[in-house]
């Protein structure tokens, strides 16, 4: 019996190390993606020029204040009006 005991033990130890190399992996590419995402939100934001945002030149006050949400690579980026 003591030898199953180990042998199970041993898998235990095993499969726990995997799961958490798996969780590891995960978050890092979670992590990745966060960053690819708000980088990608910078970009755009570099790209939309002042002039053209209808609801800075035309909007009230209320308006200008207002954020954009966009979805990049699943990740909700929400860009405000006053950094473009």
């Amino acid at each position: 019996m003591h030898l199953k005991g180990s042998v199970v033990g041993r898998l235990q130890a095993e499969q726990q190390k995997q799961v958490q190399d798996f969780q590891e992996k995960v978050l890092e590419r979670a992590k990745r993606a966060k960053e690819q995402a708000a980088r990608e939100a910078l970009e755009a934001q570099r790209l939309i020029p002042k002039a053209t945002s209808l609801s800075t030149s035309m909007g009230t006050k209320a308006d200008t204040n207002s954020c954009i949400k966009k979805e990049i690579h699943g990740q909700n980026v929400v860009i405000k009006r006053s950094n473009i």
